[in-house]
C-alpha cells in the first residue's frame, strides 16, 4: 500500500529506532495532527527489538494533511526521543 487513507484502520505502523529497546517499559509515539492538536500513541516493541510497532486505531486518523511522529523509549539504560518525522494521510479518492 503507497497511501495512508483518512479513516484507515488496522495499519502497521513500524518505526525504526536503530538501537536494542527489548527491555523497554515504555514505548510511546507523540503525534501532532494536520489541525495542531495532539496525541500519544502507545506502541510496543517489535520482535526484533529494534522497531516501535503500533496499528492504527479508529480515529486516529481522522483528518487528512501532514502528521508529525515523535517516538518515546525508556529503558533500563536512559530515556531517548527519536527524530521528528513527517508523513501524509490523505483524503479518500484523491
Amino acid at each position: 500500500m503507497s497511501n495512508n487513507y483518512k479513516g484507515d484502520v488496522g495499519t502497521l505502523l513500524r518505526v525504526s529506532v536503530g538501537t536494542d529497546i527489548s527491555d523497554a517499559t515504555t514505548v510511546r509515539l507523540y503525534i501532532t495532527k494536520p489541525d495542531a492538536t495532539t496525541d500519544t500513541w502507545v506502541g510496543s516493541v517489535s520482535d526484533c527489538g529494534k522497531e516501535i510497532w503500533y496499528t492504527i486505531l479508529s480515529g486516529d486518523w481522522d483528518q487528512a494533511g501532514e502528521y508529525l511522529l515523535q517516538s518515546y523509549v525508556v529503558t533500563s539504560g536512559g530515556n531517548w526521543y527519536g527524530d521528528t518525522v513527517a508523513f501524509i494521510v490523505t483524503d479518500t479518492f484523491d
